[in-house]
């Protein structure tokens, strides 16, 4: 039996011992694992990873990536100076130097009740990588296709500073349909809102890298 067959009830629903209830749609792949880019939200080319997935695997429609150690403390070090106050989550290494115990200090969005922590002792994988806010974060896998590589991190700012910009006018453009629709009583259509974002970005991708082939 594959492993997309073994978890072929998803989505699933959790129910936490308080009452409150969470619906889990992971979807499993075949075990293939990939190097990968991943980030969430970059801003500049220290907050892309480099690890390793199952492009078939994917939690909420999230990527589920595991990272080796070196590209995990870059992790670490990346979430805790966008927490600098703790407020969030904790790292430290256990003493066997190979454990990672990460503390979520949010209980979960209030899933878990606020005075109890959660703690995810990250074990690593068989191939020593770390799953970092897999199956828990919301990782996207970067798209390099028409971005410049790692390796030229100014160029690839650059690039990074004008998608911010078509996602910050599409938010924007976004924020004024949905007002719309909600003066004319319409639901909310995030699917296709959402897909006419997606494709409005990768759009401006494919042209902006053209540009620079061009140039």
């Amino acid at each position: 039996m594959t492993a997309a067959a073994e978890h072929e009830e998803y989505p699933r629903k959790v129910v936490f011992a308080d009452g409150k209830v969470a619906w889990d749609y992971t979807s499993y792949g075949d075990g293939r694992r990939e190097k990968a880019l991943f980030c969430i939200d970059p801003t500049d080319h220290t907050t892309i990873f480099e690890g390793v997935h199952d492009p078939n695997e994917r939690w909420n429609g999230f990527a589920t990536p595991a990272f080796p150690k070196d590209q995990a403390e870059r992790v670490v070090d990346w979430v805790m100076s966008n927490d600098p106050s703790k407020d969030y989550h904790q790292f430290e290494w256990d003493s066997d130097g190979r454990t990672l115990i990460m503390l979520d200090l949010q209980g979960w969005e209030g899933l878990i009740p606020d005075d109890e922590i959660f703690v995810d002792r990250i074990e690593p994988l068989p191939d020593g990588t770390y799953p970092i806010g897999s199956h828990s974060w919301t990782w996207q896998v970067f798209d390099d296709t028409h971005a410049p590589p790692l390796s030229e991190p100014e160029a690839l700012d650059e690039y990074l500073a004008a998608c911010r910009v078509v996602a910050d006018v599409y938010s924007e453009a976004h924020n004024a349909v949905n007002a719309a629709l909600a003066e004319r009583g319409v639901m909310d259509r995030l699917a296709v809102n959402r897909i006419a974002g997606d494709a409005a970005v990768r759009a401006f991708q494919k042209g902006l890298g053209a540009g620079k082939e061009a140039s």
